[in-house]
């Protein structure tokens, strides 16, 4: 049977990835270096159409992947001739993991960027039972995937995890990058570079993708001239690593702001004419009264409401037609005091009255009212990017702007939205979060340590 030992390996990949649609088929009759040549043209091919900047957001993922893949191929090259059958259960359970893995890189580069940044399970003590047998050195693991933007730090720590990393007999671990070459202070399990942070480029919005070569050196069995010395096996790791920019990318924030303002108007009675009482040659006072109710959608103004006496005329016996008096009318104009005042209802009465006999009274009211009406207006929020750099942001919340967003792009990719009022996905390199009082929220854009 072939050895199980490297697959586990592929735990660490998909620790956060829930399993999906496997697009690499597991034949039984698929030789295994064929297997492992599809894994690796599917990730190559993936890779070539997504830009640097889409795979910044799940380089974590990529580079479990592409170690997964380096193990693999490194254990597998001796077995000429096996297939999938010949795998045992726990190997094929791994390659449909990687699948997964791979599925999800592929969605992630394709969909949005609201997919969490990848993270690798500790299980260090089940690779070293695992692969205890093992003569060989075996990487796990290295961090961090991203360099610091240039203004953090002078030095970058890299360390490297694994199995067999140090063979005292033979030279110190070393790190390529480019033409320059670092050694590395090593134990068994792990390999620590310190490197200044001029060895990355200084990135100022894109970030970039740094090839490395990590070479070890391990027993061959192959002896020199000089018997008392064997010849080492030189054992090399792709690494690679995302240069963070200095800049972050930028944000807007956008919303429709709902704003209520109060509309009056005088009220013009349907129909306008007032109410008229008339009294003709007699005592006594008659009043009459009219209801009035304000348009569709408007309420009265109880505040501005009053009767006014528009005419109060009287007129005493005499002459042809008689005396002209205005004092002879006793009556007047009032806000009826047997009806409630109500927003939707207003009545006046107005009475005509005399105290002589034959005398006449003629009286015209009004109801002199506003009318109000509350109004909702829209207004659009002005977009205007701001720079987000690698500092806590502070945002205003406007309570009149439901489901105000924050829009954010990071290095150049398409806008992301951030919904304040409601649950919300976040894109990576950062975390969002609105204050206990609801007024602003704070942007904290985030270095992954690993």
């Amino acid at each position: 049977m072939v050895p199980n030992r490297f697959f586990i390996l592929a735990v660490l990949c998909i620790f956060w990835i829930s399993p999906a649609q496997a697009k690499i088929s597991l034949d039984p009759t698929k030789s295994i270096s064929g297997l492992i040549k599809e894994f690796r043209a599917a990730l190559e091919s993936i890779l070539q159409t997504a830009s640097v900047e889409a795979q910044t957001t799940v380089a974590q993922s990529i580079n479990n992947l592409n170690m997964f893949l380096q193990n693999a191929e490194r254990a597998y090259a001796g077995t000429v001739g096996a297939t999938v059958k010949d795998l045992e259960k726990i190997e094929i359970d791994a390659f449909e993991r990687a699948n997964s893995l791979l599925d999800n890189v592929n969605a992630s580069l394709t969909s949005s960027l609201d997919r969490p940044l990848s993270s690798a399970e500790d299980i260090s003590a089940l690779v070293a039972e695992t692969l205890a047998f093992s003569s060989k050195p075996i990487v796990t693991r290295y961090s961090p995937t991203y360099v610091p933007p240039s203004d953090r730090d002078d030095t970058v720590r890299i360390t490297v995890e694994g199995l067999r990393l140090h063979t005292a007999e033979f030279g110190r671990p070393k790190l390529e990058i480019g033409e320059e070459v670092f050694y590395g202070s090593a134990t068994d399990r792990t390999i620590v570079f310190d490197l200044p942070r001029s060895v990355f480029p200084s990135q100022k919005i894109k970030p970039a993708s740094l090839q490395t070569k990590l070479i070890l050196e391990a027993p061959s069995g192959v002896w020199t001239i000089n018997r008392w010395m064997s010849k080492p096996q030189l054992i090399t790791f792709g690494l690679s690593f995302v240069v963070i920019p200095d800049k972050l990318g930028d944000y807007t924030v956008s919303g429709v702001r709902v704003l209520t303002e109060v509309v009056k108007e005088d009220y013009v009675p349907v129909p306008p004419d007032p109410p008229t009482l008339t009294i003709q040659q007699g005592v006594g006072v008659r009043a009459v009264t009219h209801c009035y109710t304000p348009p569709e959608g408007f309420d009265f103004d109880l505040n501005t409401a009053k009767a006014i006496m528009v005419e109060r005329q009287g007129a005493e016996p005499g002459g042809s037609g008689g005396k002209w008096n205005p004092a002879v009318n006793i009556g007047q104009a009032v806000l009826d005091p047997t009806q409630v005042l109500d927003r939707k209802r207003i009545c006046l009465s107005v009475s005509a009255g005399t105290g002589c006999k034959n005398c006449s009274a003629t009286s015209v009211g009004k109801l002199s009212v506003k009318t109000t009406k509350t109004v909702e207006r829209r207004e659009k929020l002005t977009e205007t990017a701001a720079q987000l750099n690698w500092e806590p942001v502070f945002v205003d919340i406007d309570e009149k702007v439901p489901n105000q967003a924050i829009n954010v792009s990071i290095f150049g990719l398409p806008r992301h939205p951030v919904l304040l009022d409601r649950s919300y996905s976040i894109p990576p390199f950062l975390q969002v979060e609105v204050h206990a009082n609801r007024k602003t929220a704070i942007i904290k854009p985030i270095i992954p340590a690993r």
